[in-house]
């Protein structure tokens, strides 16, 4: 549990430190396309900070955001921060491991081959790698 709180402080500071405002999507129903409300703020955005966990890829809302932020940080230069909890940058770069079987149901999805290039070109990015430990 320690190793959560742990990662979720260090997050919520660093957004702090940079004075941005962070977008909390809670209200937006899941399960349903980006609205046009998050992929504004989204496109406002100065920082994205993209948390990779052993179960990211195997959601089509969050693929779907991470298109969008890869075509912001390409267009604007906007700054893209990948953190990758508890899996490996490769594993995310190449959809392989843990993340590849969590992609492998989209393979046959039409967006597919935008979310392979989004997971590449992001875990391509310096970043943040963090580790479970035995605490938590």
């Amino acid at each position: 549990m320690m190793g959560k709180i742990l990662v979720r402080t260090s997050l919520i500071i660093f957004i702090m430190l940079s004075s941005r405002k962070a977008f909390d999507d809670e209200k937006i129903k899941k399960g349903k396309k980006i609205s046009d409300e998050l992929i504004g703020s989204i496109e406002d955005s100065k920082l994205y900070i993209i948390v990779f966990s052993k179960n990211y890829a195997s959601s089509s809302w969050c693929l779907d955001e991470l298109v969008k932020i890869m075509e912001c940080h390409r267009k604007t230069e906007q700054t893209a921060y990948p953190v990758f909890y508890d899996v490996e940058p490769s594993e995310v770069r190449k959809q392989s491991g843990i993340v590849g079987e969590a992609f492998a149901k989209y393979e046959m999805e039409e967006a597919a081959g935008k979310w392979r290039v989004a997971l590449k070109e992001a875990a391509d990015l310096a970043g943040w790698e963090l580790k479970k430990t035995a605490d938590g």
